[in-house]
């Protein structure tokens, strides 16, 4: 997970377990420890949420993700001092895309702050992450890709639902 694998096959293989059933159950135990959660685009239903297979699997704790990103995978090097070569050719190239969740969970404390003090342009109901398959137009072609929208906040009215994409 800390190298990028969010999903239970994806796990499973580099994990080397060859049965899901037992990654399953390892990553049961690991969420009821609060290591690891379990993440649902936000509009996943109670169906999709039963279904095993469903969802995206997330280390919590970010120094965990920083040790088995980059400490675990270069342990080697670092022991023998190379802690200059490590930061540039391991961890620098791959910072970016590392500090992206830790972004992510900021901006969903501001966004929770601001509804408490009454800033945001409507009172959202949920909010969370988003992926799915959506339909790119491109000059003559059309094609489908995986889409994923960091953070998205919805309310939902009885006459309207409305959206609000925290760019």
């Amino acid at each position: 997970m800390a190298l990028g694998n969010t999903k239970l096959n994806d796990i499973s293989i580099k994990s080397l377990v060859d049965d899901t059933s037992k990654t399953s159950v390892y990553l049961k135990n690991l969420i009821e420890l609060e290591i690891v959660k379990r993440e649902f685009s936000i509009d996943d239903g109670t169906k999709e949420r039963a279904n095993t297979n469903r969802g995206l699997y997330r280390l919590t704790d970010n120094f965990f993700r920083f040790r088995y990103a980059f400490v675990f995978t270069n342990y080697s090097e670092l022991e023998s001092g190379d802690t200059d070569g490590v930061f540039e050719y391991a961890i620098k190239p791959n910072l970016h895309e590392f500090v992206s969740f830790a972004f992510e969970d900021v901006c969903c404390e501001y966004i929770r702050k601001m509804q408490r003090i009454g800033k945001l342009p409507f009172r959202y109901q949920r909010m969370g992450r988003w992926w799915g398959k959506t339909t790119v137009r491109r000059k003559d072609k059309k094609e489908v890709q995986e889409t994923e929208i960091d953070l998205l906040a919805v309310s939902q009215k009885a006459d309207h639902e409305s959206f609000f994409i925290f760019p």
